[in-house]
């Protein structure tokens, strides 16, 4: 579907030739009072006492984050909540953090954009006030052009994609004196490009420099103060060794992945696109290098391709959703654990459903982690109510079933498999925000059985 450029700008004139059947009056009329509805609700006295409204600060914006805008200078400030920026982990104890996210429009239809996300965080054990700032420049919606440009200094997991959220461990670290998420410290610059090449070709490519330096635990503090449980350090690859993980070093790091879909079909607007998917699967080929250049201590490359389907319809049995991943290290001359491939791991009784398309229900966040060949599948398959539906009594619930397999293979570890049942869509009226999932999983020669709640936020 294809709107030419300047279709929406024709005269009077050029509408009056071309239309077959001359407007009614009460048509001409109808158009007139919109227009000026539309200029009122685009001029700036209205919109200047609409955010006057809207950006009177409230008292739960103490609790969930304050939103400030101006909205005809298409210009918005926001604040990040206190629930997700003072956490507490065993590296820098309890810590708080300022989020703030400038973005600024410059189109009707937000199409372009600029923004500004600094952070700045402090750790009241560590002592250690971390600081960065991300820029962002949305070019335009026809090609999904997008520049990165983020520098600073800052904690990260090992597992670059958070297979913790912070919010979760400072939940169990507080009670049960299990802290899961490893973190050491980098100063980096990084920049990255993402663009589509031509419709079905997306492309998008990253190059970063940093140093990297181990954390060590200096807290101990739990709301259990009786509980003797030791808490593990910091170290994902040996729990009971309390030096620093590795000596501080520098990488330059190159990430480059190309999204191929065939048939992808889409409406076109001037100045922006609108993607309608394809029958077919995403299929990825990602490439990741550590450069020994410009100083670097890190020499590897590893090439991994991913086949990805969110949809797959299957009638009146429901629908599925699959991702498989494989991949190889073909070089690791010089390596540290963080430029493994790691695999997103959930050593939680509670998870977030929507993760589960790439991430394991019970898997220990960093055993499986590997420098050398893996393969790695998610499948699920909701019945939507093919099932539950049948039973009147359930029915009323509006509860949907689930059931998966995830597989890994590493060379280096016994076959790890995970069978789940779920129950989805578990709450009263439009909070349904639980599914409760039961997993057989582990080696096929030591199964175990666990359950975990979702909670969708």
């Amino acid at each position: 579907f294809l709107v030419e450029e300047k279709a929406n700008d024709r005269s009077l004139d050029y509408w009056q030739q071309v239309r077959p059947i001359p407007l009614t009056d009460e048509e001409a009329v109808d158009y007139v009072k919109k227009d000026s509805l539309q200029e009122i609700r685009q001029s700036k006295p209205y919109l200047d006492s609409v955010d006057q409204k809207n950006n009177r600060f409230k008292a739960l914006d103490l609790l969930f984050g304050y939103n400030y805008q101006r909205s005809y200078r298409k210009e918005y400030l926001s604040f990040g909540s206190p629930l997700t920026t003072i956490q507490f982990n065993t590296v820098q104890g309890w810590n708080a953090a300022l989020n703030v996210t400038y973005r600024r429009f410059f189109d009707d239809y937000s199409m372009r954009w600029f923004s500004v996300n600094p952070r700045i965080n402090y750790g009241f054990s560590d002592r250690q006030l971390r600081a960065s700032v991300g820029l962002v420049y949305n070019f335009n919606r026809t090609h999904f052009t997008r520049l990165q440009i983020e520098g600073g200094r800052a904690t990260t997991q090992y597992n670059s994609v958070n297979p913790i959220s912070p919010t979760l461990n400072t939940q169990i670290t507080l009670w049960y004196r299990d802290n899961f998420m490893k973190i050491y410290e980098r100063e980096f610059v990084s920049l990255g490009l993402s663009h589509e090449i031509i419709n079905g070709l997306y492309f998008t490519g990253s190059v970063e420099y940093a140093r990297r330096k181990a954390l060590v635990n200096t807290a101990g503090y739990s709301l259990r103060l009786r509980d003797r449980k030791v808490f593990s350090s910091n170290n994902p690859l040996a729990p009971d060794n309390f030096d620093p993980a590795f000596e501080p070093h520098e990488a330059l790091l190159l990430r480059l992945a190309l999204r191929i879909r065939l048939d992808q079909k889409y409406s076109q607007y001037p100045g922006r696109k609108y993607l309608e998917g394809s029958k077919w699967p995403d299929f990825w080929i990602v490439y990741r290098k550590g450069v020994a250049a410009l100083g670097s201590d890190v020499n590897y490359d590893m090439l991994a391709v991913q086949l990805r389907d969110y949809y797959i319809p299957m009638g009146v049995w429901g629908r599925s959703v699959f991702r498989l991943e494989a991949g190889k290290f073909f070089n690791k001359a010089r390596m540290q654990f963080m430029d493994f491939e790691h695999f997103n791991g959930n050593q939680a009784n509670s998870g977030n459903p929507a993760r589960y398309n790439n991430s394991f229900f019970k898997l220990p966040y960093y055993d499986y982690s590997t420098d050398k060949a893996f393969l790695e599948m998610h499948i699920q398959h909701y019945f939507e109510g093919f099932i539950l539906d049948k039973t009147p009594a359930v029915r009323k619930l509006g509860w949907m079933m689930v059931v998966g397999l995830k597989y890994l293979k590493t060379p280096t570890q016994p076959d790890y498999t995970e069978l789940s049942f779920g129950i989805d869509n578990i709450g009263i009226g439009p909070l349904r925000l639980f599914r409760l999932d039961g997993i057989v999983y582990g080696s096929p020669n030591d199964p175990r059985f666990g359950l975990v709640l979702g909670m969708k936020l």
